[in-house]
């Protein structure tokens, strides 16, 4: 922010705090203008499949009669940074056939650029240009996470070696690993094809935790398994070896949220399965389940029914304390209420809908700063906030009180973590609940 207010972005979502609280991970765009460039985003096996690729391109361009390049069979559904690289490597590598072939169209080989992704390692208290590379890929990021140990970070990105189609659920992302350089980007290992686009981190910064599809079962749902994948060796050395371990089935769809609590529990997000029946109707709704260290062949639901019912038809906006004893759920519409987990009582913090979201805009998500504070925005007119718009406050679960830290916040901040919804409904009444003990 320079000295008007003016808001400058540094990176872009994802985004992910490391686990000293002074430093984050975030994601910015650089170009790509050539092959070398480009060759470099890729794993060893995604070169050999990219060149593969190109080549198929060529046969196809130079044995047929296709004008529109996009609709050669290559081509079909891929990512445009995937057909943009395609292009810079025919035109470095002796395309002459090519390039008799498409006349004019040869400009858009010679001119091929795509915006690659980075992860950027950010202080706080640092300058932007001081920001560290972690790692990069040709595609977008759609997860990262840092290990708890903060010597790792995996990622959701997309692949090139996958196509996206309305039949497929999980598109064309992958899982990844790398290392935390303290220099130069890591090496990047890849970790499964096409998981659910949510994991989580083991305690001991040695495994992951994923959904992986089985099969496509009904409308947005898939059938699949829960996976806990090793991906550190027994000397703490990062390796991605076969050593995974199937630990649950069930329904899930991309967005399926699972992780580890404190205690080695595993929790996780599922559609209650009714067989047989139809296709579309076995799917019922969405639960929390859990998986104690102690009973590992036992899978049990993490909440009542009561509690379960009074959460969000929508699971995906949850987050857990850090200690595991509390998790919070928040409505799209604004609504938050937190649920302490061993027993399932409901506590409403926000209590009423006031966010009327645009299909470009999305209400900030309730995040725990610490096993006892809970971040959130609250409506224009709360008692706990300001009159005129919304405002982020700490509520502490203990003494059922608020605190307003973003009163002195330019409005530009507050957009950005409320985007530019349709209507906003300011509070009439107080809108955030007293704790209830």
């Amino acid at each position: 922010m320079d000295a008007s207010g003016k808001l400058t972005p540094l990176a872009y979502p994802p985004s992910a705090w490391m686990a000293d609280s002074k430093h984050f991970l975030a994601v910015k765009d650089r170009e790509i203008r050539n092959w070398p460039e480009a060759k470099q985003l890729l794993l060893p096996q995604e070169q050999v499949q990219l060149v593969a690729l190109a080549e198929q391109f060529r046969t196809e361009i130079v044995g047929g009669t296709e004008k529109d390049l996009g609709r050669l069979p290559s081509a079909e559904r891929r990512p445009s940074f995937v057909m943009e690289m395609v292009k810079m490597y025919l035109a470095a590598n002796r395309s002459d056939d090519v390039k008799a072939r498409v006349g004019d169209k040869w400009k858009e080989f010679e001119g091929a650029k795509f915006s690659c992704s980075e992860i950027i390692l950010c202080s706080i208290e640092g300058r932007p240009e001081d920001a560290r590379v972690i790692a990069r890929r040709p595609g977008d990021f759609f997860t990262i996470a840092p290990s708890p140990d903060s010597k790792m970070v995996a990622f959701i990105s997309e692949g090139i070696d996958q196509r996206s189609s309305e039949q497929d659920i999980l598109g064309a992302f992958n899982l990844y690993v790398c290392e935390m350089p303290d220099k130069q980007p890591g090496e990047v290992r890849l970790v499964r094809n096409q998981p659910s686009m949510q994991f989580g981190w083991s305690a001991d910064s040695s495994s992951l935790l994923y959904s992986a599809s089985v099969v496509p079962f009904a409308e947005k749902a898939t059938l699949g398994t829960l996976v806990v994948h090793k991906v550190v060796s027994p000397t703490g050395q990062l390796a991605v070896p076969n050593q995974t371990e199937e630990v649950a089935g069930f329904v899930f769809n991309p967005l399926s949220r699972q992780q580890w609590l404190p205690g080695n529990r595993i929790v996780f997000t599922s559609y209650s399965l009714q067989l047989p029946a139809a296709r579309n109707d076995a799917v019922q709704a969405k639960r929390w389940y859990i998986i104690h260290p102690d009973t590992p062949s036992v899978v049990s639901k993490l909440f009542p029914e009561s509690t379960s019912a009074a959460l969000p038809d929508d699971l995906g906006m949850c987050r857990f304390s850090p200690d595991g004893q509390w998790m919070s759920a928040a409505w799209e519409q604004g609504r938050v209420c937190i649920v302490e987990v061993k027993t399932g009582r409901v506590q409403p913090i926000v209590v009423d809908n006031w966010y009327q979201k645009d299909h470009d805009s999305s209400l900030m998500v309730p995040t725990w700063r610490s096993a006892t504070e809970l971040c959130l925005m609250v409506p224009p007119g709360s008692p706990q906030g300001s009159k005129k718009r919304g405002e982020v406050v700490l509520y502490d679960v203990n003494s059922g009180t608020y605190k307003c830290i973003s009163k002195n916040w330019p409005d530009g901040v507050i957009v950005a973590l409320q985007g530019k919804p349709d209507k906003l409904t300011p509070a009439k009444t107080s809108q955030s609940a007293p704790a209830s003990h």
